[in-house]
């Protein structure tokens, strides 16, 4: 029996233990603690036992701010913390924001994140369409970038975050401890400063994102608020 079988095992016996029935409770607690020391299964892989993570591919290889800044909102309306992590893929790094957090949370903030990057990505793009010909490449992405990151403001006053307890908000950080020991800040590309932005871009970019639409209930969990195509 591998671990995780183990844990899977484990955390069905601690069910168990809040049986009403007091043999079956002590009987199941007995075979938890029993599975815990034949497997070196710790307190803390227990509180950490509904924690998980979903990642969500970025659209560049490199961190850019309104995108994290979409994921970090997201991340926090679902109770999830988020980080920007690199995986190979094709002999490449590829850049994913990974959702951690506790019960369907994860998979939820990925859906809502990939929905809105969706949007945000489209309206982006339409933005920098009606740019004149004139401007340069490197001018129409940084006006693309602003009217994005405006967006994601619009977007984010629509949402109220989660207010998470502490005992996610705990098993949250040792799931990042064990998983990510060297995550820190990220640095974020800036393609936006000296380039020749306009308030227009900003205010575009807001206007577009208050039309996301709001609803409630995506995969279950009712009482979450959630953006959706």
């Amino acid at each position: 029996m591998d671990k995780n079988t183990a844990l899977n095992k484990i955390k069905k016996c601690l069910r168990l233990a809040k049986s009403a029935n007091e043999h079956e409770a002590a009987a199941a607690l007995r075979q938890a603690q029993k599975l815990m020391a034949e497997h070196g299964v710790s307190a803390d892989d227990i509180e950490m036992m509904e924690v998980s993570e979903q990642m969500a591919r970025a659209t560049s290889s490199r961190i850019i701010n309104w995108e994290a800044a979409l994921a970090g909102r997201v991340a926090a309306a679902f109770g999830c913390e988020v980080i920007a992590c690199r995986r190979r893929t094709f002999m490449r790094p590829t850049l994913y924001y990974s959702f951690i957090g506790c019960g369907a949370a994860p998979e939820v903030a990925q859906y809502a994140f990939t929905v809105l990057l969706r949007q945000c990505k489209a309206a982006r793009a339409a933005h920098i369409k009606i740019q004149p010909r004139s401007c340069k490449p490197a001018t129409k992405t940084a006006r693309g970038d602003v009217f994005a990151y405006a967006w994601v403001v619009a977007v984010a006053s629509l949402i109220d975050s989660f207010s998470q307890s502490e005992a996610n908000t705990n098993a949250i950080a040792l799931y990042k401890a064990a998983h990510f020991p060297n995550a820190g800040k990220s640095e974020v590309t800036d393609r936006v400063t000296g380039r020749n932005i306009r308030n227009a871009d900003a205010e575009a970019g807001y206007e577009a994102g208050k039309a996301a639409q709001l609803n409630r209930g995506v995969s279950g969990m009712e009482e979450r608020k959630a953006l959706q195509a």
